[in-house]
């Protein structure tokens, strides 16, 4: 991508690049898309393994409990992996996650099923994390701002687009697992996405000179014991 010999071109061009590469896997990792797959089609679900309200509201809570704790130790987590390798792991757990899951719904396996929701949300809110992380080293200002605002819409719009062709190709083909095999395609597409993004973040690091994220100064990495300096208005917010 770097084909330009003015440097303030080449940035502006790149920068687009990486924002509309970015928004591909935000279209495809949003956990409101994917994470909204089940009430997309609850009916389709129920109706083929039989599901009992317990079992279905299980799909949902299976994906909140890690993300119970998991946002606090996600910052540390991408700290000592690094946003590069944060990317690509939680990608990859996302897209084993979503496959698991449409496997274990194909085979009426509701253990696959509840295995896959834990997998997805072990990966989603660290993916998260990373994102935003290299998110923010590529854009400063107004841009930043705008990036953020960009891929959060891009993200409602494919928490939209879910919500009516999931059950659309579910009813089509009269198969709620061929609708779910379709969205581990779209993962499987944003997770290219995120391969193309760790590529160019890598470049422009070593034509800055810059070294790898993983290569943080321990005295910059968060630790837990900063929680107890927080104070009662922390709390209370």
């Amino acid at each position: 991508v770097f084909f330009f010999n003015d440097t303030a071109t080449t940035e502006i061009y790149t920068e687009q690049i990486v924002g509309s590469v970015r928004c591909v896997q935000e279209t495809g990792y949003q956990r409101r898309v994917h994470g909204d797959n089940p009430q997309a089609v609850q009916s389709n679900l129920v109706k083929k393994l039989n599901l009992t309200n317990f079992q279905y509201n299980l799909l949902y809570s299976v994906y909140s409990f890690p993300n119970m704790i998991l946002p606090l130790f996600g910052g540390s987590i991408v700290d000592y992996m690094g946003v590069r390798t944060g990317i690509i792991v939680f990608s990859f757990i996302l897209l084993f996650g979503q496959a698991l899951f449409a496997f274990g719904t194909s085979t009426e396996s509701f253990a696959l099923m509840i295995m896959g929701r834990i997998a997805f949300g072990l990966g989603g809110e660290c993916l998260t994390v990373s994102q935003n992380a290299l998110i923010s080293n590529w854009f400063i200002g107004k841009e930043l701002a705008f990036a953020l605002g960009i891929n959060i819409s891009i993200g409602r719009a494919g928490s939209s687009l879910n919500s009516w062709l999931t059950p659309y190709i579910a009813n089509k083909t009269g198969n709620v697992s061929t609708s779910l095999y379709f969205t581990v395609i779209v993962l499987a597409v944003a997770f290219l996405g995120a391969i193309c993004i760790v590529i160019l973040d890598k470049k422009k690091d070593d034509q800055e000179g810059n070294t790898d994220k993983a290569a943080l100064d321990p005295a910059e990495m968060v630790k837990f014991t900063y929680i107890k300096k927080f104070n009662g208005h922390y709390w209370l917010l």
